[in-house]
């Protein structure tokens, strides 16, 4: 184990020169001289997926044209994540440089420079498995309707704050929906309860649901509240969703302030293999923290912030049924000082979040705080 650790230490150190050596080169040289970097990759297709994988994973990554001069044929996961810079016509030379039906995983998220989605769909292989077009602001349901029908593959989709997709958007989906795995459409605020309902209980081929579904974040989805309109998804899409997606393990339900015990109470009761739960200021009580735990052992990082009834009978609780929680967020509950170290000592936690919790004393939060896994800030996130 030490060895494989310090192998891939120095790759990464090794990739860390090489991309600041090619992202410092001004475009004008990036084709000249034997001695520059490029040059000594130019038909080496594994070092270049490296270097591209490892420039975009860290941002390095300002101009398209390195990014044309990266890419390769034969390339299966190709992430462009973050080039905010990419136009329509930079990624279209960009699959035409790929074997795209070799593409299996295409991120596309923040490159909000793609405007005409209809020229590049066309161009997506359908043997993409998982897509990730995240910000993608100018996507609108026909073009998700284009998506599905080019990529009838799709397991894993994210659509997070693809502000103009609808809940027809939703009906579009219905051919994935056996095979999804990874929905993620946190902060769609067009899509609404009907939508996702639609999803998970329309009849097809006589089967109804998601069975396979084990990712679910809809995150502050559905229409704002400063429309009036108040937030559309509430205890009754929870109550007729989850029974459909017995398989969730993640779920992130964060910002529903309608949000209470119903909700969780159904979580609990169909979702035995849940590990993680985001619902931060829900109206929940200690009665569904508690049969959480009960009936999610396998809970390994649960959200609760400014759900502001939560005790130490919640966290008791979740000491005893609940042995591989690490993370917990617990900002703005009722939970005591005794139970925050009891936790730490009891439970394997990498992190404790006890922010703004009122029945924490001012010095008790400085002694707690000796400890580096046990956080306290000044402000808490509304999400």
């Amino acid at each position: 184990n030490n060895i494989t650790m310090v192998v891939t230490s120095l790759r990464q150190q090794c990739l860390h020169v090489i991309a600041k050596s090619i992202s410092s080169t001004t475009t004008a040289t990036i084709y000249g001289g034997q001695d520059h970097p490029m040059s000594q990759i130019k038909d080496n297709y594994v070092a270049k997926e490296m270097i591209l994988k490892y420039m975009i994973s860290n941002r390095l990554i300002k101009s398209s044209k390195l990014i044309l001069d990266l890419v390769t044929p034969y390339i299966s996961s190709l992430n462009l994540s973050y080039c905010d810079f990419l136009d329509d016509d930079t990624v279209y030379q960009i699959f035409e440089i790929c074997q795209t039906d070799y593409i299996l995983n295409l991120n596309m998220s923040n490159c909000r420079g793609v405007k005409d989605w209809s020229k590049i769909i066309p161009l997506f292989s359908r043997e993409i498995r998982q897509l990730n077009l995240c910000r993608s602001i100018s996507l609108t349901d026909d073009f998700m309707k284009q998506i599905v029908e080019q990529c009838p593959y799709i397991h894993s989709l994210n659509l997070s704050d693809c502000q103009s997709l609808t809940d027809q958007a939703m009906k579009y989906i219905l051919p994935l929906r056996n095979q999804l795995t990874l929905l993620n459409i946190c902060n769609c605020r067009n899509v609404t309860s009907a939508g996702l309902l639609t999803l998970v209980k329309t009849e097809k081929d006589g089967e109804r649901g998601c069975k396979y579904l084990h990712t679910l974040s809809i995150a502050i989805c559905g229409p704002s509240s400063k429309s009036g309109q108040g937030v559309n998804i509430n205890d009754d899409t929870l109550v007729e969703l989850c029974p459909l997606c017995p398989s969730l393990e993640f779920i992130n339900l964060s910002g529903f302030k309608k949000l209470t015990d119903r909700s969780v109470l159904s979580i609990s009761n169909h979702c035995p293999l849940l590990r993680i739960l985001k619902m931060s200021w829900s109206r929940l009580t200690d009665i569904s923290i508690t049969a959480l735990s009960v009936k999610c052992p396998l809970l390994e990082e649960l959200n609760i912030a400014g759900c502001t009834r939560i005790t130490d009978v919640s966290f008791q609780s979740l000491i005893d049924n609940c042995p591989k929680l690490r993370i917990c967020v617990f900002s703005c509950t009722k939970i005591t000082a005794e139970m925050a170290q009891k936790m730490m000592t009891e439970l394997p936690i990498a992190k404790l979040d006890i922010t703004q919790c009122k029945r924490i004393s001012d010095d008790q939060i400085k002694s707690l705080r000796s400890n580096p896994r046990i956080i306290s800030r000044t402000t808490v996130s509304p999400f």
